[in-house]
């Protein structure tokens, strides 16, 4: 059912009543059970039988992956969790110790990337027939990163997995082949250089003020040196926040990111991540929603893999969850809401949830 904007809203301010989980969980399992019955289909028109099932080329789909975490809590769901007497392949421990080359040249730039691999295994463990299906280079430290296609990590990843030894997939306790298999290798550079800051002095007294609520003196500060260093934009963007200016923190807040992004400025991970968070919170402030959820695809991508900051990626999640449901996508809402709550620890926070989840369950 389409929700409209004004009964969503009038609906989470206003009732406190407890969340159906009865609802929810049944709502996803129909939609699990739905989606895994598609999957099943598309593997019998490809006229796959017995142990062959493991080789198909049909997708799982985001909405079966999203049920099953709701459901089930599980991150990463895979085809042989959709088929019956299916054991998956894992790597031996030796192989978990072959390590990465990551290119020199590379490195010299300062380059980071990501390349997604295709490969068979064999019922002996060996990797086969690997060929590279996306090879991108981008920020990895950046939740605000336009990936480009580059081919340059693409033989280091090809040369890591040829070397992998896997203790393969088995069926009905018998080791057998395996095909079209994904694995995603991620070029970090080591660590992020610590935060230097030029004129230091300013940087402490501003802090000294933000900590202190002397928010015009801080933003007089910041001012003072936003030509000199990116790091003091984003204090006048974090100022801008407290003060409530959410129209020109997020003003501040992205064209931090695009200086970032320009310079390559080496930023600490916790800024990046806090800058994602605060100008989501930012943006919805406004009732940017749409806004929000175009957004949303990269920073989830982002955030998604940085357990340290499962507090931060909890609250943002509730923004794109509520975005979501204020737009009348009410299955993604819930998937976002019930995500946000598993990560946050506030109690009132979790209550909320809780009240907002009760609503939307009525339009599932």
């Amino acid at each position: 059912m389409k929700l409209t904007k004004n009964n969503i809203l009038f609906s989470i301010f206003l009732c406190n009543c407890i969340y159906s989980t009865e609802i929810i969980e049944t709502y996803f399992e129909n939609v699990y059970f739905d989606e895994k019955n598609k999957f099943l289909k598309c593997i019998a028109d490809e006229n796959l039988v017995g142990s062959n099932k493991i080789n198909t080329k049909c997708n799982i789909t985001e909405r079966i992956k999203k049920s099953a975490y709701v459901l089930y809590k599980n991150e990463r769901l895979h085809k042989e969790d959709l088929l019956d007497n299916f054991q998956r392949f894992s790597k031996t421990d030796k192989s978990r110790t072959i390590k990465v080359n990551y290119p020199r040249s590379m490195q010299e730039r300062g380059a980071m990337g990501f390349v997604l691999l295709n490969f068979d295994i064999d019922k002996d463990g060996n990797t086969k027939n690997i060929e590279v299906l996306e090879g991108k280079c981008g920020n990895m430290y950046s939740p605000f990163t336009t990936f480009d296609q580059c081919k340059s990590f693409n033989s280091s990843a090809i040369q890591y997995m040829s070397k992998v030894k896997y203790n393969p997939t088995t069926f009905d306790g018998k080791e057998i082949d395996s095909m079209n298999n994904k694995h995603s290798i991620s070029y970090f550079l080591d660590g992020e250089e610590p935060l230097d800051i030029k004129n230091l002095s300013d940087y402490r007294k501003l802090i000294s003020h933000i900590r202190n609520e002397k928010l015009i003196k801080a933003s007089e500060l910041a001012k003072k040196n936003l030509e000199k260093e990116s790091i003091f934009l984003f204090q006048l963007a974090r100022i801008n926040y407290l003060n409530k200016n959410y129209d020109e923190a997020e003003r501040y807040f992205k064209s931090f990111i695009q200086e970032v992004e320009a310079n390559k400025d080496e930023i600490p991970e916790g800024i990046l991540t806090s800058t994602a968070s605060l100008m989501i919170e930012s943006m919805f402030k406004q009732g940017k929603y749409e806004d929000i959820i175009k957004m949303s695809s990269n920073i989830d991508t982002y955030l998604k893999n940085r357990k340290t900051f499962s507090e931060v990626i909890g609250i943002t999640h509730l923004y794109i969850g509520i975005s979501l449901l204020n737009t009348g996508n009410i299955e993604d809402g819930a998937y976002y809401l019930i995500s946000s709550k598993r990560k946050i620890k506030n109690e009132a926070q979790i209550t909320f949830i809780n009240s907002v989840l009760n609503n939307a369950s009525n339009y599932l």
